[in-house]
């Protein structure tokens, strides 16, 4: 491969395609790189030819039959997902409060199953929305089971907050029923599982109940719900450590800036920051910043090695390869005349461009 760029390169000769490539991307991948640089490929053992017709067109049909055969394959497992599913097993990681025993049966682990009984029987009552829900868990002491687990992993939290407790009220499979690819079938039937349930569906209907009317109160506007705080996602807390996020006080309207951790279970006591305070003096600071000289230079000097410009010499030494690759190509039979001939005129007329170019630039450079 590293001789792919010389100019002497015509064919590029291979026993089989298995020694080239073991995917039909990776094929494609080298097979463009080298008719971009005007050269042949040819295959002893499938007879492939690129320098033809023929060839090129059995290596489309080969493409073809693989891609066909990577679509049968997603659909026959999506099938036996579905089957399966349909035999009321669980698809895919068991939710918090199941585990698998040695015979590979869904079981329920028990400690953490009285940890779900009780949130959902506290949020049935009808006293609690998700915060105080999961406040309530924090004065409890109920273990926070969710390690681990989805939003736990992102925002490394130990406690409980209304991502940990939501995510396990949303989730009907607790019941021992569940659907089946929910967000992209949104009317497909409720399945009874083959496992057992760790709350009654009466519980599970009274406290969805609750959510619908939850979510309801809450339903805003969408220009309501764009941002007010340019510092989102910019900042972490002092105390704590955690991401910090804007927060209007209910109280007189105005815009803050308040940990996570408060704002979802109060297990940080760090004070909300003045927004306009606090974004006032990040715009003051970044005014003030000064880029001194000699950093300007050290960096036009760095980026030069990084990315070194070609003298008009170099680029007409790299064109006439170039050209030179092409009829080679061509006479190999690997690229048509009309084709040949249209890119050979445009390469000599950026190499008369250059050549032309390449006298003032050395007049340039003395003076």
């Amino acid at each position: 491969m590293g001789r792919v760029d010389d100019p002497d390169v015509a064919v590029v000769a291979v026993w089989s395609i298995s020694r080239l490539a073991r995917s039909v991307p990776d094929l494609y991948a080298l097979l463009e790189r080298f008719q971009r640089a005007g050269i042949a490929f040819v295959s002893a053992k499938e007879s492939i030819d690129t320098s033809n017709a023929c060839g090129r067109a059995f290596l489309g049909f080969l493409a073809v039959l693989a891609q066909f055969e990577r679509e049968l394959t997603s659909e026959r497992i999506a099938a036996n997902l579905e089957r399966v599913a349909n035999e009321g097993r669980l698809v895919g990681a068991l939710p918090v409060g199941y585990k698998r025993n040695d015979e590979g049966e869904v079981v329920i682990e028990e400690p953490a199953a009285k940890v779900i009984r009780a949130l959902f029987e506290e949020y049935a009552t009808g006293r609690h929305s998700l915060l105080s829900l999961a406040m309530w868990a924090q004065e409890k002491g109920l273990p926070f089971i969710m390690r681990g687990r989805g939003h736990a992993v992102r925002h490394r939290i130990d406690h409980w907050s209304k991502d940990s407790v939501r995510e396990i009220l949303d989730n009907m499979r607790y019941t021992g029923r569940f659907v089946y690819r929910e967000r992209k079938h949104r009317d497909a039937p409720i399945i009874q599982g083959a496992f057992s349930p760790i709350i009654e569906w009466d519980l599970w209907q009274r406290t969805a109940q609750i959510r619908r009317a939850n979510r309801r109160d809450r339903l805003v506007s969408a220009d309501k719900r764009q941002t007010r705080y340019a510092l989102t996602g910019m900042l972490v807390c002092g105390t704590c450590g955690d991401t910090v996020r804007g927060d209007t006080d209910t109280s007189n309207g105005k815009r803050g800036y308040r940990c996570r951790r408060h704002v979802d279970a109060r297990a940080c006591a760090e004070r909300q920051a003045s927004a306009d305070a606090l974004e006032d003096e990040v715009a003051s600071w970044l005014r003030a910043v000064q880029v001194k000289p000699e950093w300007k230079e050290e960096y036009r000097a760095a980026r030069g090695k990084s990315h070194p410009v070609q003298t008009p010499a170099q680029r007409a030494k790299a064109i006439v390869a170039k050209i030179e690759r092409l009829r080679i190509s061509f006479e190999s039979g690997a690229r048509d005349e009309a084709s040949f001939r249209r890119e050979v005129a445009a390469l000599r007329q950026e190499l008369e461009q250059v050549k032309n170019a390449a006298p003032v630039a050395e007049a340039q450079n003395a003076s």
